[in-house]
């Protein structure tokens, strides 16, 4: 179930967002009242408007006895109260149109004023939690009650908890509001608002909190939450809208689809002659003359199908339940006629159970059968948990029914498609007279001619599935026609690399516009995906093996690079960049971080810079040659469906969607080094500058210059970078004081006398997916952690009756739950012991949750009996994975003599908490705690196996 929020000014606009629920939803409204002798009349004259529009009104906080209640009524709605037995203070009303069968719950709630309902429509059941929490209630003991009244309920009801409960989610961090959430997470309910509810001046300061809530378990419905800024007291209302998608049971008209014959097409390649093709086409018109050929017998191949559109989305919607579902509309109409018979409204709810329960199974049965024939594939079990989560999964565009959002026709809107992209794909610019390179390379790369094998292993090492290019061909194509099309595939590609001439085809890109959120009438919200030729694809991965090979042999490219390149990555960047900083704080240092955001990075690339530096590392004459002709003329169409726009042109930057582009990005700032004084990290264009010394004048100083400097070879190679993007934040110690008051500029050094603005100090900053907090704490990425598990919670809980058997829903924890952990686990993994045992409750609350047919009791060590590995052992896995065949970190110890058995290896000292982060401390640290007979493992499989029989 996911959740559409906004914040809206009044009702009117709550109304058209919300969408239609009349039918078959569920509309609710809450507002701490807070007195409702004083604000009723103004209730009354908000919602009297829309009161057709919401089904249920509550009012905590009512402030008076059940005596006085009764003078407050809305028409047409069913007044259930809690009131305090003196008449003073606290309550909970609860106003439910009349249309809604009601049955009061009973559940003991000591710490809390609560109203627990069951109402009932046709379309839906759900159970209504109604509360108010005094804040002078105990907080611990009422997370008790709440936990112990969702555990008396069915796993498949419908629930909706919402009042003033007086935990204020905004303050995560604080122990019980996280206890709260877990709870939540626990039984598969899902927050729905999550700002600030309640905005007030308390001496002198404005105050803001999130206390009103409204949390639901609803699968399988539309959830839309608003919070509307309109005060009866000192609280706004907060609105929530469910919508059960209405199941389509009509069958469409047939649609016809054009399908190429494998098998005939493969026939008609392997009967013709490509030896007399070779002979009768010249060299330079291989690949327009085998791409015409190759287009004639895909059109000879092709035949029209007709495919009917299935009768329902829900496969497992049978004609029983049909009937069943007929037979309970009868009923209901039959009820309402008659509201005061007992028995009709006794069959009807008979009725109404019975083809809920009908539907519940089948869609289990129907769920099950289908992960049981995906246990053994991995994209089919996926497939069904997005499904059944109700994960939006995104779609490439290549119907033309995506272009029906714009008020334009299809070709119009694609051509604006097209102008819009290339627009963003960069402008040519004047290049300076100088290069930034000063360090030539004496060797000179050779580009040897593709053999048989090189072609074989480039091409089968593509993956078959993807959409082809401009040309028409697809991988797949050519893969299974390999043996009898490879003479043809060697001459054209090596007639390119020998005159140094990529066909203009080769170099066009075909654009697919990717939805990634906003308005869908407006290109700006569409980012491109660009699709080239395979076999443009098969020529630049040789290209690329050939110049990393030679840039590999030379030691050409920068140690501080670390995107897109074999052995290195963001894991091992991120480990470095942590190392740095926990040793400033080691040493009492004060470490500064600018984090420069660098704007359209590869689309800034200037080809003429590029090329000269390719000319000094070493790719000359014809090999340079050809990566000219590779970056001049490259052309772009955007196709959706069966519109195409024009060609333009691309005049800058290096292609998006090849091969080379992330090689060419990193050799044209590979120099950037060689400019900045300090630690400089890079990953592709992220780019980050880490100054340290011993006070904070200082090492802003020693900032302020190196960013001078970057920004000077910034200015040279023409890349632009956003200052009001760019993140500065200050490490320190927590316990050593420093000021934040010296500002760092961004600019040049001509910028002598300018007006620009310091970069602001952050607190915390987000670097390649892990949040950094300046003290290191590391509260800002656990919060970011516990946050995605409690919502992998939820979505488990609401599917795990459809997963079987137990070992699928194992796959899926690992996936969903696991992955989330370990990344960047070995940079945060040192964190307080308060956040281990957090999220450990949650992994064993998930665990739990998948293995519900086992009973477990709740003393029992659910991480042992499924096999999963808690906080600090995934931690030790990870590293002891990660080092284990690696001697860095890891010096042998060397006694002077034996005295008696010693570690394996040594230690150096350290004298706080954050030299013990540090990996030359805590890989030799783990290693020696681990058995010895781990030691000798030869293999990854034993190592992982040795590892989860060993208690942490």
């Amino acid at each position: 179930m996911d959740c559409d929020f906004r914040t809206c000014a009044s009702f009117t606009e709550v109304n058209s967002f919300f969408t239609d629920t009349r039918s078959n939803g569920f509309r609710i409204t809450h507002v701490n009242i807070r007195s409702i002798r004083k604000h009723w009349d103004h209730f009354l004259a908000l919602i009297s408007p829309f009161c057709t529009f919401f089904y249920v009104f509550v009012l905590p906080e009512i402030n008076v006895g059940s005596d006085c209640l009764s003078k407050y009524t809305i028409p047409g709605y069913r007044l259930s109260s809690y009131t305090r037995p003196m008449g003073r203070g606290g309550g909970v009303a609860v106003f439910v149109k009349d249309i809604w069968s009601v049955t009061e719950l009973f559940f003991p709630f000591n710490q809390a004023e609560v109203v627990v309902l069951r109402v009932s429509a046709p379309s839906l059941s759900l159970v209504l939690f109604s509360i108010y929490r005094p804040p002078c209630c105990n907080g611990r003991l009422f997370l008790v009650e709440l936990d112990s009244a969702l555990s008396s309920l069915s796993c498949d009801d419908l629930i909706c908890i919402n009042g003033d409960i007086n935990i204020n989610i905004l303050r995560p961090t604080m122990t019980m509001i996280a206890d709260y959430l877990d709870v939540l997470s626990k039984w598969g309910i899902k927050t729905t608002i999550n700002k600030a509810t309640r905005e007030e001046f308390l001496s002198g300061q404005l105050v803001i909190s999130s206390i009103d809530h409204i949390n639901v378990r609803a699968q399988n419905f539309i959830a839309q939450s608003a919070i509307i800024e309109t005060k009866l007291a000192d609280h706004y209302f907060v609105c929530c809208s469910l919508t059960q998608p209405q199941t389509s049971t009509t069958i469409t008209s047939e649609k016809e689809f054009s399908i190429v014959e494998p098998r005939f097409f493969d026939k008609l390649i392997a009967e013709h002659d490509w030896n007399s093709f070779l002979l009768a086409v010249s060299p330079s018109d291989i690949y327009e003359q085998f791409v015409a050929q190759m287009n004639l017998f895909k059109r000879a191949a092709t035949r029209m199908v007709k495919i009917k559109q299935p009768k329902q989305d829900q496969k497992w919607m049978s004609s029983e339940i049909f009937v069943a579902i007929k037979e309970k509309d009868l009923l209901w109409a039959q009820s309402k006629r008659s509201p005061g018979c007992v028995s009709l409204r006794l069959n009807f709810k008979q009725s109404r159970n019975k083809v809920n329960a009908m539907i519940r199974l089948a869609k289990r049965k129907y769920f099950r059968n289908k992960f049981r024939d995906a246990r053994f594939d991995i994209k089919k079990a996926w497939s069904l948990v997005n499904s059944l989560s109700g994960a939006k999964t995104s779609v490439t565009n290549k119907d033309s029914s995506a272009l029906s959002n714009f008020t334009t026709d299809g070709q119009t809107a694609v051509e604006d498609f097209n102008k819009f992209f290339s627009e963003v794909s960069g402008v040519e610019r004047q290049h300076p007279d100088y290069c930034t390179l000063q360090d030539s390379v004496l060797g000179s790369a050779y580009l040897p001619f593709l053999t048989e094998n090189d072609l074989k292993s480039l091409l089968f090492s593509l993956k078959p599935n993807k959409s082809p290019g401009i040309d028409g061909i697809s991988v797949n194509d050519l893969r299974r026609n390999y043996e009898i099309i490879k003479t043809v595939l060697l001459s054209l590609l090596n007639n390119v690399i020998s005159n140094g001439i990529i066909p203009l085809k080769m170099k066009t890109a075909l654009v697919i516009p990717l939805f990634k959120g906003g308005a869908r009438n407006n290109v700006e919200n569409y980012r491109p995906v660009s699709i080239l030729p395979c076999l443009a694809k098969i020529l630049e991965k040789h290209l690329w093996g050939v110049m990393t090979s030679f840039l590999d042999k030379h030691n050409i490219l920068s140690p501080y690079q670390y995107g897109f390149l074999q052995g290195r990555g963001t894991q091992m960047l991120l480990e470095d960049f942590s190392d740095e900083v926990n040793s400033s704080f080691e040493h009492n240092q004060v470490a500064c971080a600018l984090f420069l955001d660098v704007s359209k990075a590869f689309d800034g690339v200037c080809h003429r810079i590029l090329l000269t530096k390719l000319s000094m590392l070493g790719f000359r004459g014809s090999f340079l040659r050809l990566l000219e002709n590779f970056l001049r003329d490259r052309r772009q169409c955007v196709s959706v469906g069966q519109f195409q726009s024009d060609f333009s042109l691309i005049k800058a930057g290096v292609p998006q969607g090849s091969i080379l582009s992330p090689l060419l990005f990193n050799i044209y700032v590979n120099d950037l080094f060689k400019a900045v004084p300090i630690s400089l990290f890079q990953y592709a264009d992220d780019t980050v500058l880490l100054a340290k010394a011993s006070n904070s004048l200082e090492v802003i100083s020693i900032l302020q210059s190196a960013a001078i400097k970057a920004m000077d070879w910034f200015a040279a190679n023409l890349i632009l970078i956003n200052a009001s993007k760019t993140q500065l934040i200050c490490f320190h110690n927590p316990l050593k004081k420093v000021s934040l008051t010296y500002p760092l500029l961004l600019h040049t050094t001509d910028c002598l006398h300018c007006d620009c603005i310091p970069v602001k100090y952050s607190s915390s900053v987000k670097y390649l997916g892990v949040f950094f907090d300046s003290d290191l704490a590391w509260n800002s990425h656990l919060l970011h952690i516990c946050k995605k598990l409690r919502a992998v919670g939820c979505i488990l809980y609401n599917i795990r009756y459809f997963m079987t058997p137990l070992s699928v829903r194992k796959v899926v924890v690992h996936a969903l739950v696991y992955s989330v952990l370990r990344y960047g686990l070995t940079v945060y993994g040192h964190c307080a012991l308060r956040w281990q045992d957090r999220i450990n409750c949650l992994l064993r609350s998930l665990l739990k949750n998948i293995s519900y047919d086992l009973c477990l009791e709740n003393d029992v060590d659910v991480f042992k009996i499924l096999g999963f590995p808690n906080f600090s052992s995934l931690l030790i896995e990870t590293i002891v994975h990660r080092h284990y065949w690696a001697t860095q970190f890891k010096t042998p110890y060397i006694p002077s003599r034996y005295l008696r058995p010693k570690y394996p290896y040594c230690i150096p000292r350290c004298s706080t908490k954050f030299g013990k982060r540090i990996r030359k401390y805590y890989v030799p640290a783990i290693f020696n705690k681990l058995p010895s007979e781990i030691h000798d493992i030869n293999t990854k499989y034993k190592l992982k196996k040795a590892l989860r029989s060993i208690s942490f």
